[in-house]
C-alpha cells in the first residue's frame, strides 16, 4: 500500500470518528472519569427473561462511605445507568403533571424505606422537586416506532436498570446499598421543545434545563411474573452532566440518603 492511499484510508476513518455517535458517547465517558467515576463501557448482557442479548452504553458508579465516629457503617453507590443519544432532529416532549404517589413510593423503595415516617429524611430527592414531567414524545415520522431514538434509548436504560440493581459490579461489603438512576444523556437542548398535554398543539416552548421522563414500564421480572414499575428518566444535555450529578444527585439524594442509613445503622 502506497502512502497516498493510506493517507486516504486515515481520512475516511477520522471521518467515521467524527460522525459516529460512538464520539460522543466516548465525550460522556472521559467526562465521568474526570470527576473521578468507576465507568464501565457498554457492557453486554443476557437477558434471561427475553433471551435477547443487550447493552447499555455506560454503567458509572460513585461509592461514598457511612461514617459513624470514625468507623465505616455502610456504603451507598450512585449508579447511573446512561444511554448517549446524540440528537439530530426536532424532538417534542408533551408534559403533565408528575404521579405524585407513584414518585414517592419510588423513592421509598430505592432507598428500601417502608415507613412513610421515614420518608421525611429523604423527601428532597430531586425526583420529587418539579411538579412536571415529560410522558410523552415524538419527532419525525421517518423515525417513529421502536427504533426511534428516545424509545429506544428508554428501554435500554430501563432493561439495564431492572438486570443490574441487585448485582454488586464492583465491591463486596455486606452493607453496601445500591441507588440506581436510569439517564439519557444528549448532546444539546438545542432541538428539544416541550408542551403540556392540556395546551397541545400551542404553546410550544423550547427547553434548557435537564428534566424527568416518566415511564409506566411493563416487563417480566426473574422469577417469570408480569410486572408494571413506574420509572423516572433523568434527561441531561453533557454540558449540564456535572451539575446534574453535583446538585442532583449528590447533594439532595446520596447525602440525604447516607444521613438517613446512619439514624438506622449508626
Amino acid at each position: 500500500m502506497n502512502r497516498d492511499n493510506k493517507v486516504d484510508h486515515l481520512e475516511k476513518v477520522k471521518k467515521i470518528a467524527l460522525d459516529s455517535g460512538n464520539n460522543f458517547h466516548s465525550k460522556v465517558v472521559q467526562n465521568l472519569r474526570k470527576n473521578d467515576w468507576e465507568t464501565i463501557v457498554s457492557p453486554h448482557y443476557s437477558d434471561n427473561f427475553t433471551d435477547k442479548p443487550r447493552e447499555v452504553d455506560i454503567i458509572a458508579s460513585k461509592v461514598e462511605s457511612v461514617i459513624d465516629f470514625h468507623k465505616p457503617i455502610c456504603d451507598v453507590e450512585a449508579r447511573l445507568l446512561i444511554e448517549c443519544k446524540y440528537v439530530t432532529e426536532e424532538t417534542l416532549f408533551w408534559f403533565d403533571k408528575r404521579d405524585q404517589e407513584k414518585s414517592r413510593n419510588r423513592v421509598m423503595d430505592d432507598v428500601g424505606i417502608s415507613s412513610h415516617i421515614d420518608f421525611a429524611s429523604v423527601q428532597d430527592h430531586h425526583y420529587l422537586k418539579n411538579d412536571f414531567v415529560a410522558k410523552i414524545f415524538d419527532s419525525s415520522k421517518s423515525t417513529r416506532g421502536e427504533y426511534q431514538g428516545f424509545y429506544s434509548a428508554v428501554n435500554q436504560v430501563l432493561n439495564a436498570l431492572i438486570y443490574y440493581r441487585y448485582k454488586s459490579l464492583h465491591h463486596k461489603n455486606f452493607r453496601h446499598k445500591t441507588i440506581p438512576y436510569p439517564v439519557i444523556v444528549i448532546n444539546s437542548f438545542d432541538k428539544i421543545f416541550k408542551t403540556t398535554i392540556d395546551d397541545s398543539p400551542n404553546g410550544i416552548e423550547s427547553i434548557s434545563e435537564p428534566f424527568q421522563l416518566e415511564v409506566n414500564y411493563a416487563f417480566v421480572d426473574n422469577q417469570g411474573k408480569e410486572r408494571l414499575e413506574y420509572f423516572l428518566i433523568d434527561v441531561v444535555s453533557l454540558d449540564k452532566l456535572n451539575e446534574f450529578i453535583n446538585e442532583n444527585v449528590l447533594s439532595d439524594d446520596i447525602y440525604k440518603i447516607k444521613q438517613y442509613l446512619l439514624y438506622q445503622l449508626g
